[in-house]
């Protein structure tokens, strides 16, 4: 299994785990299909968008490139 998946999986258990009340939000008057927190509501408390957080969760990211030193001092 690659690390994106695996990752994406971790996330969404991480999710279910947890309900607005245990990490200080209000519960919501929208009936959840699901239990846990919803994505939204997740990425918030991450300080990510929704968005990047859908992305994390399906595996749809590419891994951040290496920083390797140069005389410059500069990333390429």
């Amino acid at each position: 299994m690659n690390s994106s998946k695996e990752l994406g999986q971790f996330l969404k258990a991480g999710r279910v785990e947890l309900s607005p009340s245990t990490v200080g939000l209000p519960e919501s008057d929208r009936p959840r299909r699901v239990a846990g927190l919803r994505r939204d509501e997740g990425a918030m408390l991450a300080a990510i968008s929704t968005d990047y957080c859908t992305r994390l969760e399906q595996g749809r990211t590419t891994p951040p490139r290496p920083c390797c030193p140069s005389s410059s001092g500069s990333c390429t």
